[in-house]
């Protein structure tokens, strides 16, 4: 028996070295098809009735749902150059791709007629070649890899099996078609959209998911409800959000809006009208065989906002809007904001620096500025002032209604962290609130707390009287939430919810600018432990990336919860 080794290429795949065996004296060998241009490919896929002829692949990656080429064999007599015959192709396997079909796609064969030796042998003779080909047939991203095994049947000689990776790119959205689903009773529009490839008309979209992300571009003064001195923070950027996908790519859930008591506030400050309008980009992922993609942009930024009077609330998204009588009260003209200073958080300095901040929460101020120079999280929470000499009213012309009443501004010097170690900025906020208290003017005292993050938390405020009393801060209070599956905005609610119960004074979810929150599913619940202890481990599963101010309106006697990213 004579045994010969052969070389061949494949097309798309790295060259294989095969061994065939001759059967007694009569030599035999084989070949693969000499294809060089895309005219002989294009044969190559009509041999393996091939619809229509895509074009060539690259970097190793096949079209989806177009025949192509994958190899060709013959058998002939090296000697004599006498073709032995075409032979024939069989698959022996194909790795399971979605748990339904036995692979991702489709073997074909066919024969390829009248071509020349890719070994450069016996030039003026021809053969027919058998050819394999294959064409990817899921519609989904739920797999990017096959694995077809095929054996090579020569005429004569033994049979020859061969493998043949197949790899395809993952397919992304590139438009969505935006709808207005419904209103919740919270005053929020809720839209959705279906997305959509123009090349995958038929593509099967569930396992992939949605989510908002912040493009940049939004200010604090596009919130014009906002006056310093709220206790909700300006609302200038997304709320953060994912959202499933159905198999024709419909979503839904995105909630554009100020929220049911963010509204009533600001229409009992006298700011309505007023609204805020920011940018959105959408983007997408999907898991596959090897691993979940980037998250990766479609659609374009977009335009989303709310806007409200005291009568009716509109919410846009993307060009479109809607516009529902909500809980209407009675007209009031609406006033200027007696103050209006947003936060520059470039203005806050360097390491080390010694600067002064004037707010109406100074202490908050200083703990935003000592967060965005060490990038520690600083969290704060405020006291419940009394003291009417120490308060203001939020809006001009509010005459003696208390309601209209915000903190009144202070000055406050210290200096931020020389360093950006959590101990730094432990420090610093120490010596921040020592400062404050040692002035004299304070409405508060406060003290540091440490755990995973840094706390500054109110110890005395300032009483009726002026004078400054023990207080218990609103973030004590101890609470029990039953343990249950939850997004991270339901599990904040749920904090928010007990805290009030507990501690006597309403406490809202305030002004949310945290998307890592938007995607996080928790279970766990709480069982007699501090607010503070439970939001903080909400914010650590979320990533520890965020940060929050709890502040008081000594006009309505309510909390608000704010989050933000801690930088």
């Amino acid at each position: 028996m004579d045994v010969r080794w052969l070389t061949f290429a494949l097309f798309g795949l790295a060259p294989t070295t095969l061994a065939a065996t001759a059967y007694a004296d009569e030599p035999a060998a084989i070949g693969s098809a000499a294809l060089s241009s895309e005219e002989d490919l294009a044969a190559a896929r009509s041999a393996c009735d091939a619809s229509r002829l895509p074009g060539k692949p690259g970097g190793g990656l096949l079209k989806r749902y177009e025949v192509t080429f994958l190899a060709s064999h013959t058998e002939f007599d090296p000697k004599t150059c006498k073709p032995h015959g075409a032979g024939s192709w069989e698959v022996k396997d194909q790795i399971p791709c979605d748990g339904r079909r036995a692979g991702c796609g489709e073997v074909s064969f066919g024969i390829l007629s009248n071509r020349h030796l890719a070994s450069g042998q016996c030039p003026t003779e021809t053969y027919d070649f058998a050819a394999i080909c294959y064409k990817w047939t899921l519609h989904a991203n739920t797999a990017l890899k096959d694995l077809v095994v095929a054996t090579y049947h020569p005429p004569q000689i033994s049979d020859v099996t061969e493998q043949f990776p197949i790899k395809v790119r993952p397919v992304f959205p590139d438009k969505e078609k935006v709808k207005f689903s419904n209103w919740s009773r919270d005053g929020y529009g809720v839209w959705g959209a279906t997305i959509s490839n123009k090349d995958e008309p038929k593509f099967d979209w569930t396992t992939g998911v949605v989510q908002e992300d912040d493009p940049g571009g939004g200010k604090p003064k596009d919130d014009s409800c906002w006056c310093s001195g709220s206790m909700y923070d300006a609302f200038y950027r997304i709320t953060g959000g994912s959202w499933e996908l159905e198999e024709n790519g419909d979503w839904v859930g995105d909630n554009i809006g100020y929220g049911r008591t963010i509204i009533d506030y600001y229409r009992t400050k006298r700011r309505a009208p007023c609204g805020t309008s920011f940018p959105q980009q959408m983007q997408f992922q999907t898991p596959t065989d090897s691993g979940s993609t980037p998250w990766t942009n479609y659609g374009g930024v977009k335009k989303i906002g709310s806007f409200f009077n005291y009568k009716q609330l509109t919410s846009t998204r993307a060009g479109q809007s809607r516009t529902q009588d909500y809980n209407p009260k009675p007209t009031k003209s609406r006033r200027a904001c007696s103050a209006i200073r947003f936060p520059d958080p470039a203005a806050y300095g360097k390491p080390g620096d010694r600067i002064v901040v004037d707010d109406p929460r100074p202490v908050a101020a200083a703990a935003a500025a000592i967060a965005r120079v060490s990038g520690v999280a600083v969290t704060y929470e405020d006291s419940p002032v009394a003291d009417r000499s120490r308060m203001t009213p939020m809006v001009t012309g509010a005459g003696a209604d208390d309601a209209l009443l915000r903190p009144k501004s202070a000055t406050l010097e210290f200096a931020l962290p020389a360093g950006r170690s959590p101990a730094d900025a432990a420090d610093a906020a120490t010596k921040a609130a020592e400062a404050y208290a040692a002035d004299g003017r304070g409405a508060a005292r406060y003290a540091v707390l440490q755990d995973t993050m840094i706390h500054i938390v109110p110890r005395e405020a300032a009483d009726a009287s002026g004078r400054l009393v023990a207080v218990t801060p609103a973030l004590d209070s101890r609470i029990t939430i039953k343990p249950g599956a939850r997004s991270g905005f339901a599990m904040l609610q749920a904090i928010c919810d007990a805290a009030s119960l507990a501690f006597g004074r309403p406490i809202h979810v305030g002004t949310v600018h945290a998307p890592a929150l938007g995607a996080l599913k928790v279970a766990f619940g709480a069982d007699n432990e501090s607010a503070r202890d439970v939001l903080t481990r909400l914010l650590g599963a979320a990533g520890g990336e965020l940060s929050w101010r709890l502040l008081y309106d000594p006009g309505t006697q309510e909390y608000a919860l704010n989050l933000a990213e801690a930088r």
